[in-house]
């Protein structure tokens, strides 16, 4: 299947619009409020980093890296783990350039329409052993 824009178009209608789009978001002043949506591209918890989950998200605008500290990841795990698009709720960090959200609050967002079982890029399979 292919589809004619982001994915998150299809969701940003669903959607308070509170929730900014990961560029404006990025762009707001270090240690603002702010609640971002986006597809989960990337998922890592490095051995060094003490429990931290970083996540990649995208939006149909770009890219926002989200950190998830040990309790905040266990809180959400579930949605850390399965969850496709997500919605997420933090702080924004930036420090030498790089913009960072220190997430708070973690939810799920369902796909909008009741005909998309799924949204998912083509061989990613978010940790999902043999489907």
């Amino acid at each position: 299947m292919t589809l004619e824009g982001h994915p998150m178009e299809l969701a940003r209608r669903q959607i308070p619009d509170s929730v900014l789009p990961t560029t404006e978001a990025a762009g707001r002043p270090d240690r603002s409020w702010v609640e971002v949506a986006g597809l989960q591209v990337a998922r890592q918890r490095p051995e060094t980093a003490n429990g931290v989950i970083f996540i990649l998200i995208e939006d149909e605008h770009g890219t926002l890296n989200l950190v998830l500290a040990p309790p905040v990841a266990k809180r959400h795990r579930l949605v850390v783990r399965t969850a496709t698009l997500i919605l997420a709720q933090g702080r924004i960090e930036t420090r030498q350039g790089v913009v960072n959200l220190l997430v708070r609050g973690l939810e799920e967002i369902h796909p909008p329409d009741p005909q998309i079982k799924a949204i998912a890029p083509v061989g990613f399979n978010f940790g999902r052993r043999g489907r």
